[in-house]
């Protein structure tokens, strides 16, 4: 089925019949609405003992964690259990759908190998052949996502336990048509996953070339090059502090314990979760209320600043579009205010992106999605300590950008502590002559 097909069909159900009113919505006047744990078998993973060598090594079966839920098959995850390990855990069958129920809600996937099994952060779904399809449940899973979050038990870590995903409510039609919605809905999946592998092909390009101009420089001709304290560089760039081209301030976290807003307002908030693709995905955008608002208005991101993460994942990098100027900034983000823009607004998303020199490695935060608790500045990399790669206009050192004295803060903070730098150079045309460069578009 192609994409205009799809279409078609969506526009067939849209026209064809009415609608009732349900708990979870309005829905085909002829579906009825189940619980999920009356129309499937549900089984909560179990973890093999991490002390025994022997459930873990050269394993080959799929041990899938929330990290491997991107809404699709999976076939293989990140860690792998032995034949033993199996054994010791609760196996589970090809089409099985895994639904994460802790810290991260409502994460989704469907067992495409022979045999898995999941940690404890995951609810598994065998649908009941007679009932229900695995796709269509995987899907519904995925619409069904405020619920489970409804139903999940608000603590440090947010927790839907079995007996309350048992009871979420799911939209039932007849077998042919959820087969019919399953795999309209798959075609349009597989169209997105084939963009997606574009686009992941384009950024492997960019990081290659980003690698090239920020070891060899911009020249028909790889330039010299010199070790560094943060890596090889070009022989004529020279190692300056962050502190002196730009002014590094943080975001911040809601006021503790307050949630974000029901629905959009007049303040975004803008989470590492949402940085893409040296962007902002919009997607699943937060709001702050007026009047927490009011409280942290000082911490907002203009579309001429450049952010980047120095908590959770680290180094993602890139400005915000022009209908998101002044929204609220993450405390797990840095903002760097630019006073020569024309130069490096564009360039900087770019650079940091890099990472060269990170030394703290990407760690773990608070769900920036619940409200707030208090985490420690141990977990983020110090903004004044992240090195990055810059050539510069002029042969001369940029203005010492404000707030950027205390050098000190990095060690007190627990940061990557090392030096702060960029490189600044005057850029040169392969032939030992400098000229000035503008970064366009």
């Amino acid at each position: 089925m192609s994409i205009p097909q799809a279409s078609k069909v969506l526009e067939t159900l849209e026209a064809s019949g009415s609608f009732k009113e349900t708990e979870i919505g309005p829905i085909p006047v002829d579906w009825g609405i189940e619980p999920l744990g009356k129309i499937s078998e549900v089984i909560t993973g179990r973890t093999p003992s991490t002390k025994e060598s022997r459930y873990w090594d050269n394993g080959t079966v799929p041990f899938i964690t929330p990290v491997d839920l991107q809404g699709g098959p999976i076939r293989n995850a990140a860690r792998a259990i032995t034949q033993d390990g199996l054994e010791a855990s609760r196996p589970l069958p090809g089409g099985t759908v895994v639904v994460s129920c802790i810290a991260y809600i409502g994460k989704v996937g469907v067992v495409d190998a022979p045999v898995a099994v999941t940690n404890q952060q995951i609810n598994a779904i065998i649908p009941k052949e007679d009932q229900a399809d695995n796709w269509y449940l995987a899907y519904a899973m995925m619409h069904l996502e405020p619920p489970l979050n409804d139903g999940a038990r608000m603590t440090t870590v947010p927790i839907l336990n079995k007996s309350n995903f048992q009871k979420i409510p799911v939209p039932l039609a007849t077998l042919p048509e959820q087969r019919r919605i399953a795999h309209v809905l798959s075609t349009i999946q597989r169209a997105i996953a084939a963009q997606d592998a574009i686009i992941a092909a384009a950024l492997e390009v960019k990081r290659s070339l980003m690698q090239r101009l920020f070891t060899h420089g911009p020249g028909p001709e790889p330039a010299p090059t010199k070790e560094t304290e943060i890596g090889e560089i070009p022989e004529h760039w020279e190692v300056v502090r962050l502190g002196e081209v730009v002014d590094v301030k943080r975001g911040k976290r809601l006021p503790k314990g307050h949630k974000f807003a029901d629905g959009p307002t007049d303040h975004p908030y803008i989470r590492v979760v949402d940085f893409k693709n040296n962007s902002v995905d919009k997607t699943d955008l937060r709001f702050v209320t007026p009047e927490d608002y009011e409280r942290i208005k000082r911490y907002t991101i203009s579309s001429e600043d450049v952010y980047i993460s120095i908590a959770g994942t680290t180094g993602l990098a890139g400005t915000v579009p022009k209908d998101l100027d002044g929204a609220n900034l993450t405390e797990n983000a840095a903002k760097l205010v630019i006073e020569d823009k024309k130069t490096l607004v564009k360039a900087l998303p770019g650079l940091c992106a890099c990472k060269r020199g990170w030394t703290n490695g990407d760690k773990p935060t608070h769900n920036e999605n619940k409200p707030a608790e208090v985490s420690s500045h141990a977990d983020q990399a110090d903004p004044h300590s992240i090195p990055i790669t810059c050539r510069a206009a002029t042969n001369r050192r940029y203005p010492v950008g404000r707030g950027l004295q205390d050098r000190g803060r990095g060690a007190a903070q627990g940061g990557a502590g090392g030096v702060v730098q960029i490189y600044a150079t005057p850029v040169d045309d392969g032939a030992g002559a400098a000229k000035d460069v503008e970064f366009e578009g």
